[in-house]
């Protein structure tokens, strides 16, 4: 559970109250993390006004995630090798 709100968490549960399979997750394939804590993402649903819930496509113990992510800001990264970005520099006088 993630104590912000992401307006691109398109996932939703399925039946069972897991995520649902589908092709069009905004964030699948994702990074949750960086360096040796980044986890890939699966898929995000906004589970609250105020909170979403993110799933890793691989297990991890709930230790290992407190150990790794707890009170710290984690980064999502959705850039892959070869990707570019555009950013403008504004410059003030």
């Amino acid at each position: 559970m993630v104590g912000e709100y992401m307006l691109f968490g398109t996932a939703h549960p399925g039946e069972d109250g897991k995520l649902a399979r589908s092709d069009s997750h905004y964030f699948a394939g994702a990074w949750l993390g960086e360096g040796a804590a980044a986890r890939t993402i699966e898929g995000v649903w906004r589970d609250t006004a105020n909170s979403s819930k993110v799933f890793l496509i691989e297990p991890v113990t709930r230790g290992a995630l407190e150990s790794d992510y707890a009170g710290k800001t984690v980064s999502i990264w959705e850039y892959g090798i070869g990707d570019t970005v555009e950013l403008a520099v504004v410059e003030g006088k």
